[in-house]
């Protein structure tokens, strides 16, 4: 009975191919707050109803001193459209966007102009308000004035969706760079929450995995030296092996996910009873 509860908490938490998923892991911030504070409740509606709580930005690096030049602004510009149209974009914010609220607040419509000279005319100015406007500095890389970004927010409903922001960008990107050699010769990389999100999701279960393996390991060694049996070694194992696998089958069956919190006190619980291991063995020989 104790090896079935066991195998069972042991499939709870990795999940079983094609028919149950792993088990369900916590790595936004909001995660962490008690989800009845008013602030948990206001951030979660906003999420649903305004705009995603997930968000990329887009870290674009263009060739030398072609970061402020017309032609690089109308390609940033039309990058932004083309995010904006799709369905899993909510909001791009970024270099472009402040020229048009500039260009919308002095009663010239909400986007750049079309004609080329015009627009050198509306941007020629662009370097010395980056010099003089802290607000305008923080969306360029002063130190080399070759680079920008871009923060693209999911729409509202979505949730933990960075890789579909990631895709939107991609698509955009190939089809603006297509038509724009400004764009061509630049590139881009992905970074942000969104990004680091991802990564502790799909590193948590194997860190996880390790974790059990090595300390599973280093204590199956120190009772090598204790037993002399490797049925008894094994034996030995059994109390804290159990009572983890089957506090995740529980944890499973109550709807309870996995976080930092509890796969650290996991994996420290199974390294702190092996005290106990040996006196529960004892006690049983």
């Amino acid at each position: 009975g104790a090896g079935l509860l066991a195998a069972a908490g042991l499939v709870a938490l990795l999940g079983s191919p094609g028919q149950l998923a792993p088990m369900r892991l916590q790595t936004e911030a909001i995660d962490y707050v008690d989800p009845d504070l008013p602030v948990a409740r206001d951030t979660r509606a906003y999420g649903a109803e305004v705009l995603g709580l997930t968000s990329v930005a887009v870290w674009i690096t263009t060739p030398p001193d072609a970061l402020l030049e017309p032609r690089t602004l109308r390609a940033l510009d039309d990058l932004s459209l083309r995010l904006r149209a799709d369905p899993a974009v909510g909001s791009v914010v970024g270099l472009p966007a402040l020229l048009r609220l500039r260009r919308y607040a002095a009663g010239q419509g909400d986007s750049l102009p079309a004609d080329p000279a015009e627009l050198a005319r509306f941007t020629g100015d662009l370097e010395q308000l980056l010099l003089a406007e802290p607000a305008l500095r923080q969306w360029v890389d002063m130190a080399s004035m070759r680079s920008t970004y871009l923060t693209v927010t999911a729409r509202a409903g979505e949730h933990g969706r960075s890789a579909a922001l990631a895709e939107a960008v991609r698509r955009a990107w190939q089809q603006t760079a297509a038509g724009s050699t400004a764009l061509a010769a630049s590139s881009y990389r992905i970074v942000g929450s969104g990004v680091l999100q991802d990564t502790i999701a799909a590193q948590l279960v194997p860190t996880l995995t390790h974790s059990f393996a090595i300390t599973f390991a280093v204590i199956f060694v120190t009772f090598l030296l204790v037993f002399k049996s490797a049925a008894a070694r094994l034996n030995a194992m059994v109390p804290s092996l159990f009572a983890i696998l089957a506090m995740f089958l529980l944890m499973r069956l109550f709807g309870i996910p996995l976080n930092v919190a509890t796969i650290l006190i996991a994996t420290t619980v199974l390294g702190a009873t092996e005290n106990d291991q040996v006196h529960f063995f004892y006690h049983f020989q």
